[in-house]
Order: structure tokens, then C-alpha cells, then sequence
């Protein structure tokens, strides 16, 4: 998977003429990043007129306020924070639960031990292939630092290598591994707390 960011002084450059009203930057950025913006909201939500929402309303956010962007993070990053609040704001009008891409495999809880060996329950991994688990591994993912979440949309969902994830979050490859580590321990821990509040209520 080959970058396609810009270096920093193109981006600056973009969005300085961004701020002058220049269409044809705003287009250059929307190139750059409509796809991966599709693919991330692919994974935040299902509906396909509900993505395509979300996705138009980063980017007008982005037309809309070009100087907002201050470089201390990615710029793909600075445009998740902008989606995953307009996510929220989807999920408050419609009232309703968003279901989140799961790897069926269960390589999140692949050195977590099991419990009962006849019935899987003391393992995570047998609830997320429950309908309320699917929820609270959502809920669990979504109270991921947006950088740690960065870190798995790129690895999982985008199938980049530990390199091109650290080219695009704009950091060391240590960090990313360091990200994923304590991203995948909070859901493992945020799943197992669920589950003993549900054995012990059960």
C-alpha cells in the first residue's frame, strides 16, 4: 500500500488555497482521502446512505474551516476525529445502536485463556459472535484513543503492515505496536469486565 499524503508543505499548501475558496485544492484533498474516509466509516456503520453522509460532512467540515488543521497529529487523523463526531451525531439523531465490522477469526483474544472448555464462556472471544457482544465490542472500540483506533483501522480493516500503518498515523513503527498492544488489552479487559457483570446477574 503506497502513501498517497501529501508531504507537510503540500498540505499546507492545499489548504491554504482551500481557504481561499480554491475548488480545485478541495478536490485534490478529496481524492487524496475519499477513499480511506469510505473505508473508515465502512467501519464505523452499515448504512450506505448514512456513510456517505458522514463522509460528505467531513469533508465540507474540512471546506468549511481549512485552518482548523494545526498538524499536531495526521492529517487522516485530524479527519477520523472530524468523522467519528459526526458519527456520534448520526448515532444520537437516529437513536439507534451501530453495529462495528468483528474479526471473525478472533485474533483480538488470541493469547487470552479460556475458561470453561466445554462452553467457550470464559473466553471473550465466544461472546462476540453473540448479538449483545457485537454491541460491547463496539462500545469497547469506541472508547479507544483515537489514535489507537487509527492504529487498527490501518492494520485490520486496511490490511497495511506495521510500516505503512506508521507512515500513515505519522509515527514510529514502535508506537504503533505499542498502540496496538494496549488497544487490543483495553477491549480484552473492557469485554471480560462486561462479562463477569453479565455471569454475575445471569
Amino acid at each position: 500500500m503506497k502513501s498517497i499524503d501529501p508531504t507537510p508543505d503540500e498540505l499546507r499548501n492545499l489548504l491554504q488555497r482551500v481557504a481561499r475558496r480554491d475548488a480545485a485544492a478541495f478536490e485534490s484533498i478529496v481524492k487524496r482521502y475519499n477513499g480511506r474516509l469510505t473505508r473508515y466509516a465502512s467501519f464505523k456503520l452499515n448504512d450506505p446512505h448514512e456513510i456517505n453522509d458522514v463522509i460528505n460532512d467531513t469533508l465540507l467540515a474540512v471546506w468549511d474551516n481549512p485552518t482548523a488543521y494545526q498538524s499536531q497529529s495526521g492529517f487522516f487523523t485530524y479527519l477520523i476525529s472530524i468523522m467519528n463526531r459526526k458519527v456520534v451525531d448520526k448515532y444520537r439523531q437516529k437513536g439507534r445502536q451501530i453495529e462495528t465490522w468483528v474479526d471473525e477469526s478472533g485474533e483480538w483474544m488470541d493469547d487470552t485463556p479460556s475458561g470453561d472448555a466445554e462452553t467457550g464462556h470464559g473466553d471473550p472471544a465466544f461472546w462476540l459472535h453473540q448479538s449483545q457482544a457485537i454491541q460491547r465490542f463496539a462500545d469497547c472500540k469506541d472508547k479507544l484513543s483515537l489514535e489507537q483506533q487509527a492504529v487498527l483501522f490501518w492494520l485490520f480493516e486496511m490490511e497495511a503492515t506495521e510500516t505503512e500503518a506508521a507512515a500513515h498515523c505519522q509515527c514510529p513503527v514502535g508506537t504503533v505496536k505499542s498502540r496496538y498492544a494496549a488497544a487490543r488489552n483495553a477491549i480484552k479487559r473492557c469485554l471480560m469486565g462486561w462479562h463477569r457483570q453479565t455471569t454475575s446477574h445471569g
